[in-house]
């Protein structure tokens, strides 16, 4: 999470030196265990920290950079918690952790397989305010190579896969939901000391606050993906806040050891018939760009409601808007309708396209066309297949939108994938055109943006300052970086002309940054882009 690695990692190499379990630790979970008062622990300005064992539980509680105090109450007949953090409040800009689980210890022999398997079954009662992030997830970390792995079940606000130094993998369905990705390269403090290390994320995007976490699935499948994990350090249920203030109550047992997996029941569509829909009014509905495409709201193209995906950026035929599927939802070798408008202002008619990437039983990619239809210039335009079939034995789907014959921007609307059968209310020649300027931007005629952008580089903790020109009338600045095919905002409500960004980015990384202003109630995103900047970390 933004700032907290930095930090919290020196908390767990003291641990390492301090413990007085034995070097190697073989953590258990007794069902049978005595019941007495639950154990509860305090955080403050004084005392930062607390960790040790109850219970046959690893626990740490720490905070940093706050006037608050905060606190955690671990639970006596499972390895859950309760805590309640205060990072947010009184211009604090404080960083939170509570964590509970199995812990192993540094040099430990063993790799995650040596164990037969992870899984977590959990139930999180939690809140948290508007400012800054927070989120629950397992955590941990592995040596040899040195990682710090987070899979993240619940978010608010941020989570580690939107840094700017994160590098998207693929996705991979576990537990009923896709997880995307991600690796990050850091260098700050670590259970080895200061050096450097990288990150594992994976980000369930149906999220949740209870189940079962089929922990090593993820472990198996990111080794799949080339990202090596080493010697087990630990694993543990993790409430993480940054510059925000909340409370959770957490029920947990962790498991080491092979168990049986529950059957999950094949889900079943809305009431309307559909498994997902994208009529982006409220954000990207998990569409992203595919390629070197990018992709944007707009308000003045759209079929129904009062905004679409635009499609803009591409540099190839293939590149276009995306959205990963679960196979749980989808099933290999059953059926399902897929259907979206599309509207493209080229001047002239072309062939648009719906097309589905999958993995075949061998791990071969493979593309397999969904839906065709030639759109004219300025036309809504339905692509439908309302009698799709999976490929049986496939995996890592990915639909996505596509111009193969041209390399023109396009904007789509009203997607949805929905039960065999059903068709979309899209209809070729409706929804709204706005013909005077094919391209989102809420004041045409206008183009404000922060001039004199420069980036001061902080080659001791590897950050960048940003500052500009103010911007007459702005109340406001946002600061959006173009990650894996998407401007993803950092920080959306700046009231000074400059920004630092979180210690340990990545020495030699290039990063894209546009800066926009918000005058008289409106954000000029477009102009923002226009006038990005690219900055190399030193």
């Amino acid at each position: 999470m933004k700032n907290i690695a930095i930090k919290r990692v020196v908390s767990a190499a003291i641990v390492g030196m301090m413990m007085t379990a034995p070097a190697t630790v073989t953590p258990f979970v007794n069902t049978c265990m005595t019941v007495s008062a639950e154990k509860m622990l305090y955080t403050s300005p004084q005392n930062t920290r607390d960790v040790g064992w109850y219970n046959n539980y690893h626990h740490e509680i720490w905070q940093a950079d706050t006037p608050n105090s905060s606190s955690m109450t671990l639970h006596d007949n499972d390895g859950g918690f309760s805590t309640t953090w205060k990072c947010g409040p009184n211009n604090s800009k404080g960083n939170f952790l509570a964590r509970r689980g199995l812990f192993y210890d540094l040099n430990n022999p063993k790799t995650w397989k040596d164990y037969e398997g992870f899984t977590c079954d959990f139930d999180c009662s939690w809140s948290a305010g508007d400012s800054g992030n927070s989120r629950i997830c397992i955590y941990g970390w592995s040596q040899n190579p040195l990682v710090e792995y987070y899979i993240i079940e619940d978010w608010k606000n941020w989570n580690p896969g939107m840094d700017p130094s994160a590098n998207y993998k693929g996705s991979v369905t576990i537990d009923g939901s896709v997880y995307k990705v991600y690796t990050s390269d850091r260098y700050s403090y670590t259970i080895e000391g200061n050096k450097n290390f990288t990150q594992y994320i994976s980000v369930r995007q149906n999220t949740r606050t209870s189940g079962t976490i089929s922990i090593s699935e993820h472990f198996k499948a990111w080794e799949s993906m080339g990202m090596k994990m080493g010697n087990f350090y630990e694993v543990a249920f993790n409430v993480e806040g940054w510059e925000s203030d909340g409370q959770a109550d957490v029920k947990c047992t962790i498991k080491e050891g092979k168990t049986t997996p529950t059957p999950i029941p094949d889900p079943q569509p809305d009431a309307n018939g559909d498994f997902f829909t994208g009529t982006f009014e409220s954000g990207y509905d998990n569409w992203e760009g595919r390629g070197n495409a990018s992709v944007a709201l707009d308000n003045k193209n759209y079929y129904g409601g009062s905004q679409s995906l635009f499609v803009s950026g591409r540099t190839s035929e293939w590149n276009g808007a995306s959205i990963p599927l679960s196979t749980s939802t989808f099933v290999p070798g059953k059926t399902y309708s897929f259907s979206t408008g599309v509207l493209q202002n080229s001047g002239a008619s072309t062939e648009m396209k719906l097309t589905m990437q999958y993995k075949d039983s061998s791990g071969t990619t493979k593309y397999a066309q969904v839906a065709s239809a030639t759109a004219a210039s300025g036309v809504w335009t339905k692509l439908e297949n309302t009698e799709y079939t999976i490929p049986s034995g496939a995996s890592d789907l990915v639909l996505y939108v596509e111009a193969p014959d041209s390399l023109t921007d396009f904007y789509i609307d009203n997607a949805a994938g929905s039960k065999s059968g059903k068709a979309s209310s899209v209809r070729t020649g409706g929804g709204t055109v706005y013909s005077s300027n094919p391209n989102p931007n809420p004041n045409p005629n206008t183009d404000i943006y922060p001039k004199n952008i420069k980036a001061e580089n902080n080659s001791r903790d590897h950050q960048l300052k940003f500052t500009w020109d103010k911007v007459s009338g702005a109340d406001k600045y946002g600061i959006a970086v173009y990650v894996a095919g998407r401007w993803r905002i950092q920080e959306g409500s700046l009231t000074s002309n400059s920004y630092t960004t979180p210690r340990g980015l990545v020495p030699g990384k290039s990063y894209k940054v546009a800066i926009a202003a918000k005058v008289n109630g409106v954000w000029y995103t477009d102009s923002a882009i226009k006038h990005a900047v690219t900055v190399t970390v030193r």
